[in-house]
């Protein structure tokens, strides 16, 4: 007859098989769970992005139309400096500068297109931001109203497009002077 002592020396063979099976579907639907977790934060983190886009692009957009005496759309000549392709300038003077600027270029940052706002006074470049970090590979020049080539423009239209389907379309009035 086995003592008490002879029955606590370990498990049995059934008992560390049933205990290695539960574990492992523990730790499969743990890991099931962390990918999916995972996949959803970087979708969230894209349509964040975009959606944040379309916020910031409008809020420089619609001040530097309001203020423009002139719109020059996709330049040959730069006013503030370089970069790979310039869709639209917006000229004016104030008290601070005779000659103030704001210009949406298109930049890469590797492979990926960027809208950048490009600020300056004279030739001197004052600030860059990026309003819109991915862009579709081709994109719109802005549409002026009443004239196509942007003289004499009274609103801007822009429609923006990016490579996950999201777009969305910038407007701004200038200020009656």
């Amino acid at each position: 007859m086995p003592s008490a002592n002879d029955r606590q020396r370990g498990f049995t063979l059934i008992e560390l098989l049933v205990a290695m099976t539960i574990l492992g579907v523990i730790t499969a639907a743990l890991g099931a769970g962390m990918l999916v977790g995972l996949r959803t934060i970087g979708l969230a983190d894209t349509k964040l992005t975009e959606s944040r886009s379309s916020l910031f692009a409008s809020s420089y957009f619609e001040s530097d139309v309001q203020s423009a005496d002139t719109v020059v759309r996709s330049p040959a000549s730069l006013q503030c400096g370089s970069a790979t392709t310039n869709l639209i300038t917006f000229l004016w003077a104030d008290d601070v500068s005779s000659q103030q600027a704001a210009e949406y270029v298109i930049t890469l940052d590797g492979s990926t297109r960027q809208l950048v706002r490009v600020r300056c006074q004279g030739t001197n470049v004052t600030g860059q931001v990026v309003v819109a970090p991915v862009l579709t590979a081709t994109t719109a020049l802005p549409t002026c109203v009443p004239n196509a080539d942007c003289s004499a423009v009274r609103s801007v239209t822009w429609h923006i497009a990016q490579p996950s389907g999201f777009t969305f379309d910038l407007n701004a009035t200038r200020r009656d002077t």
